[in-house]
């Protein structure tokens, strides 16, 4: 038996026709039934939000530890060591 979390729910809801319409459209295209398309959409704009609050927790964040004095350096910045410094490419220096 599916958890309680995971059962469907029937929700009536009421909507302008030419939005009715709209979905229909979209959800033939799309190979969906009127449903799959609604909870489709419901959860790409759960998502988007999901995002932007990731990426303003990630901001806060950053501008917190510079305040502090941390140097922070984006992950994956080409051509820097985790110091924020270009890599010693000198192979001479690096072998004595």
């Amino acid at each position: 038996m599916a958890r309680k979390s995971q059962q469907l729910r029937i929700v009536m809801t009421r909507m302008p026709e030419h939005l009715r319409t709209r979905i229909q459209k979209e959800a033939k295209l799309n190979s969906r039934s009127m449903n799959a398309e609604i909870i489709h959409r419901l959860q790409e704009s759960f998502r988007g939000e999901d995002d932007k609050l990731a990426k303003l927790a990630v901001q806060v964040a950053t501008s917190t530890l510079q305040r502090e004095g941390f140097l922070v350096v984006p992950i994956g910045a080409q051509g820097q060591d985790r110091r924020g410094e270009a890599p010693n490419t000198n192979q001479k220096d690096s072998e004595s």
